[in-house]
């Protein structure tokens, strides 16, 4: 995970600016910066249409397991973000691919 994705998913889970300077290794100026131009970057997004996930449709869940864990929604969030990263899981949980063969092709010798 590069620093600028570190430093969006701390602030995202609640971190404050000195603790997210501390954990990236980066300066506090560096982390506003990276933070404005996010936010800058989503609200040009928003302002286009394009539709980002509210906690009101996932929320239930994610509140669900959280609670199971006795850990806050911030927290179980970051937790997750983190397992993806670091087990590099992207593929296993997302199903946005376009393959590249068809499943006869897997199968087929050349």
């Amino acid at each position: 995970m590069d620093s600028r994705d570190q430093i969006i998913m701390l602030a995202l889970s609640g971190s404050e600016l000195a603790e997210i300077s501390r954990i990236s290794g980066t300066s506090m100026q560096s982390v506003h910066c990276t933070l404005r131009s996010a936010r800058k970057r989503f609200m040009e997004q928003r302002d286009m249409g394009v539709k980002h996930p509210s906690l009101s449709a996932w929320g239930p869940a994610f509140r669900k397991a959280a609670s199971r864990r006795n850990l806050s929604i911030n927290q179980l969030a970051q937790r997750i973000l983190e397992t993806v990263a670091t087990e590099d899981l992207f593929d296993a949980v997302l199903d946005d691919l376009i393959p590249t063969e068809t499943p006869e092709q897997e199968g087929a010798i050349a």
